[in-house]
């Protein structure tokens, strides 16, 4: 690969700037289905079954838009941002020179890419690039996770867990309606027939989905409260239960 500064470097392969680069993770498409059914379900279904065309329901309306809009805008941001270590960022792509005092006063070396790299920075491996302050590297968004883009990982599995919750409670109030035969007007009204059997199966499925997904996004948001007052990564963490690094009051030592 040639530099901007004309350095010649060893080509990077499977370099990936962001989430949407190519080759993308199959985990992205089933996120985004589930993402799509759950809305589709919760405007087509449990919106028109409860609909009255009262106030409430339109504040209902109101807030799942709301919380579905911040989900689809904090993926892209936390897809979109290159979490690279910007030292490295600097060494391979940047016109400014590599022998900058700051950079060469770097006491850690990345074998891969060739370059200085921070103390907390870690090489991915699905990436193929050094992470400044890695945390992990989520299939879901196929990006890794660090400093510049953690604090927006950890507000969506806020707004994921908001969703599921908001929807949930749904759910289970529009069974209720269903099973009393309270939506038949509704759904023969705006769909010409009635769909009860087939949205209180519909429903089952999707409060199921809710329960699992929500078990397992409260587990990983109690987890990353608890590293970040502890002051540690999800990486470093792994090291501490692997044995290879131990915990103290001034960080870990590996």
């Amino acid at each position: 690969m040639k530099m901007r500064n004309g350095i010649e470097k060893e080509s990077i392969k499977n370099y990936k700037t962001n989430g949407f680069s190519c080759p993308l993770h199959y985990l992205q498409f089933i996120s985004f289905l589930i993402y799509g059914l759950n809305a589709a379900i919760f405007f087509c279904i449990n919106i028109i079954s409860c609909y009255q065309g009262y106030f409430f329901d339109y504040i209902n309306i109101s807030i799942y838009s709301v919380l579905f809009l911040l989900l689809v805008i904090l993926v892209l941001i936390v897809s979109i941002i290159n979490p690279i270590d910007p030292i490295v960022s600097i060494q391979k792509f940047s016109n400014q020179l590599p022998n900058q005092p700051f950079i060469q006063n770097q006491k850690y070396f990345c074998s891969i890419c060739n370059c200085k790299v921070q103390e907390s920075t870690r090489h991915c491996g699905e990436c193929n690039k050094c992470i400044e302050l890695y945390d992990h590297h989520c299939t879901w968004i196929n990006n890794c996770i660090g400093k510049s883009n953690y604090r927006y990982f950890l507000s969506l599995i806020f707004v994921v867990l908001c969703i599921l919750l908001f929807q949930f409670g749904h759910n289970i109030y529009s069974l209720i309606i269903i099973s009393k035969g309270m939506a038949r007007e509704n759904f023969i009204y705006y769909y010409g027939c009635d769909i009860q059997i087939l949205s209180f199966i519909l429903l089952g499925i999707v409060i199921v989905d809710n329960l699992i997904f929500g078990f397992f996004i409260t587990e990983l948001i109690i987890i990353h409260l608890w590293l970040v007052s502890k002051n540690l990564t999800s990486y470093e963490y792994s090291l501490i239960l692997k044995g290879e690094a131990i915990y103290t009051d001034k960080g870990i030592v590996k």
